[in-house]
């Protein structure tokens, strides 16, 4: 067998094997794949990425790697060679891994989105190209339900794509080592140096710079430095929807986020996602939007989804992408799921009623009520459904879905962190959770290590020896933003 082709990419060895693509396949007889192993039985060499090659030997079949030459001969190709197989390698990803047409009209029609139709366009492109040049491609993801429909959207489309799926007929398969496709989940809408340094480790396993996704996350400017440094080892595409911080741009490939394009954070990370996502595969899976619109109480949602709690429950207690995909599959195992979460919430509330203290305040000069209620939520254990994040929700939710008009402001509160929800009729009153923090921050300095998010629902992490003092201030800002004397 022979094979002829531009290096895309090769395993870490000194001896190594080369993944290549191979542009001129189609015309020949002996070989009509695309994508080729090359493994070194009884040659050696370390040629570059990119560089053409041509190889003979035995043709074998890998189930890791696909058509594969255990090669007794590897030639470097001329100058004149070189160039001609890089400008047809070029031209086959510039066609192989254009957006399937016709091109699909926007799910909601919405000023938001028809800015960002570009956007989407562009990041559908990144990620067919990378798959197609066999680049590992890392998804990092916020582990509530939004975050967890963004990841599942976007990696059956990466799939969807590499098994050339319906809308791609003719085009063969892209051998992708399934260790070339990562997920990860992270539980804060901040991009940190801990996730940076899990990040860096995996990607030093690799002689191609990988591909990093931060979806639902990261796309703020307590990210800024972790994403910043994350890109000396990483490609990065952003893709979120909490307010952000557009110097992102400057360390990313792509920053799509929903705000920036004069949206809400009603356009959540997973609508995004299932735009991208239908720009490479023929059909998403619909109920993944839904799921994410209703786990972040979207504008646009419709009906209930048990689906949120049962996946929040499966990722918080660390189950992968793929476990929480069958949730969709099997309604057994839904339904099982979802029980456990609904058990765990009800005893968490039986344990938050003891451990609330609520405050009455006086709104809009006196005319109408509002409430501010404070939990110390001490009795959550780390690393146990439900998080701190979901367990304020719950919170929050008992009260506001009592009264839909009235404004409501909920603080929950552990040793290290506190989180904010509010009522749309809190934030009417002038409640803007990110406003206060960034006071907190500016009183507190540097014991204020992150904090940020929407503005009805955001929280903030700092050293635990000043606690008590930043939930003493939150509490005031809170009750003077619900008397309307402060935004």
């Amino acid at each position: 067998m022979q094979a002829k082709g531009v290096i895309l990419n090769k395993t870490l060895s000194s001896n190594p094997g080369y993944w290549l693509l191979c542009p001129g396949a189609a015309k020949n007889a002996v070989n009509t794949a695309k994508h080729v192993f090359v493994d070194q039985w009884a040659t050696q060499s370390d040629y570059a990425l990119g560089e053409a090659i041509a190889a003979s030997g035995a043709e074998a079949k890998d189930s890791r790697y696909g058509e594969k030459i255990d090669a007794d001969e590897i030639v470097l190709l001329p100058s004149a060679g070189q160039a001609e197989l890089a400008a047809q390698a070029t031209a086959l990803i510039e066609k192989e891994c254009a957006p399937l047409t016709p091109k699909p009209p926007l799910f909601f029609e919405d000023a938001a989105l028809r800015a960002l139709a570009p956007e989407f366009e562009r990041v559908a492109r990144i990620l067919m190209e990378r798959v197609f040049s066999l680049t590992p491609i890392l998804i990092r993801h916020h582990d509530d339900a939004d975050g967890i429909t963004s990841g599942l959207l976007l990696k059956n489309a990466i799939l969807d794509f590499a098994s050339a799926g319906a809308g791609r007929a003719g085009r063969a398969s892209v051998p992708l080592p399934k260790t070339f496709l990562r997920s990860e989940w992270t539980d804060y809408a901040i991009y940190d140096s801990f996730r940076l340094l899990e990040d860096r480790n995996w990607a030093l396993g690799f002689q191609k710079k990988p591909l990093l996704l931060l979806l639902d996350h990261g796309g703020n400017e307590d990210s800024h430095d972790a994403v910043r440094d994350a890109a000396s080892f990483f490609d990065i595409v952003i893709v979120d929807h909490h307010p952000p911080d557009s110097r992102l741009r400057e360390h990313s490939l792509a920053f799509v986020n929903s705000i920036a394009a004069g949206g809400t954070s009603s356009h959540t990370t997973g609508l995004l996602c299932f735009e991208i996502a239908r720009r490479m595969q023929a059909a998403p899976r619909e109920e993944l939007l839904w799921v994410s619109l209703e786990g972040d109480h979207s504008d646009f949602r419709r009906g209930v989804w048990p689906q949120v709690l049962a996946l929040e429950y499966l990722s918080q207690t660390r189950h992968s992408l793929d476990d929480c995909e069958k949730l969709f599959a099997d309604a057994q195992t839904l339904d099982i799921y979802y029980k456990k979460a609904r058990t765990a919430i009800e005893d968490m509330m039986g344990n938050a009623r003891k451990n609330t203290k609520t405050f009455r305040i006086n709104s809009s000069g006196g005319k109408s009520e509002a409430v501010l209620q404070v939990t110390r939520m001490s009795f959550l254990k780390k690393n146990e459904f439900p998080s701190k994040s979901l367990a304020i929700n719950e919170i929050h939710n008992a009260l506001e879905y009592a009264d839909a008009n009235l404004a409501v402001v909920s603080i929950g509160f552990i040793r290290d962190s506190l989180s904010f929800r509010a009522s749309k009729p809190a934030g009417a009153v002038g409640f803007k959770a990110n406003g206060i923090i960034e006071r907190l921050k500016e009183q507190f300095g540097s014991a204020v290590r992150s904090g940020g998010g929407h503005e009805l629902a955001a929280s903030i992490r700092f050293d635990e020896d000043v606690g008590e003092k930043i939930l003493e201030a939150a509490v005031e800002e809170s009750k003077r933003a619900l008397s309307g004397k402060s935004g």
